[in-house]
């Protein structure tokens, strides 16, 4: 366990790195990280002491604002450890969620968390339920493509 006094984005950074996870430091707090099932920033909040784990993703033109609310209600309620919710721009659903560090950091619960809050967020915008409602995932097919081809007649 790493005291609280200890724990800066240096050390988390070795932490990713030692774990082969790709991240970009940034600013004096923020980490970018790349390698996971979708790109979140982890930032130091060392006033209060806590992790916050943070992304987002665009909705689509197409559902008003009662399906984003519903479909965001229906997240929160049916998956673990993340807060979604809309923010300032109001087309983007953000997924939220902060790590208690005033004990210290555990390093093996700190990148369990990384890699589950990554996983989570993509199965929020992947789902079938829900998928339709956001920005296509740029290295999937459309879901055209993935439909299977006309049986061949055999007349």
């Amino acid at each position: 366990m790493t005291p609280m006094n200890q724990i800066n984005p240096d050390l988390l950074s070795a932490i990713l790195a030692d774990a082969a996870i790709d991240h970009e430091v940034r600013g004096d707090n923020d980490i970018y990280v790349t390698a996971l099932a979708f790109n979140f920033w982890i930032r130091l909040d060392v006033e209060r002491p806590i992790l916050i784990f943070s992304t987002y993703w665009d909705f689509t033109d197409e559902p008003s604002e009662l399906e984003q609310l519903l479909c965001i209600n229906t997240l929160n309620s049916d998956l673990l450890m993340l807060q979604f919710f809309v923010g300032d721009q109001s087309n983007r659903l953000y997924g939220h969620y902060a790590l208690p560090i005033h004990d210290g950091l555990d390093q093996r619960q700190f990148l369990r968390i990384a890699r589950m809050f990554a996983e989570i967020f993509r199965s929020s915008i992947s789902s079938d339920e829900h998928g339709h409602l956001f920005e296509p995932w740029p290295d999937e097919p459309e879901i055209a493509a993935l439909a299977p081809p006309a049986p061949k007649m055999l007349n």
